[in-house]
């Protein structure tokens, strides 16, 4: 599985930028910030499933949607960077 640390450096060797801060959000604060005020896109939503545990995502989760790529050939993330 990949970090954010993983990330991150990806980013900054591919662009050549300086490594960024990894900042966490308090989840509990964030729930309550959308259950008062709901945004009006998705983007939340799902850093609280992220947050929650409740998505995951595996190598396994690739052959479910694109099983031996055969509907697309899957790129990595370093590749997607540097476009």
């Amino acid at each position: 599985s990949v970090s954010y640390e993983d990330l991150r450096d990806l980013v900054s060797r591919v662009k050549g930028l300086p490594k960024g801060d990894i900042v966490s959000q308090d989840l509990a604060a964030l729930k309550e910030k959308i259950r008062k005020d709901p945004p009006e896109n998705i983007w939340e939503y799902v850093l609280v499933l992220f947050g929650e545990g409740k998505l995951h995502c595996k190598e396994t989760d690739n052959e479910l949607v694109n099983p031996r790529e055969t509907l697309w050939k899957w790129t990595l993330p370093e590749d997607e960077f540097r476009a």
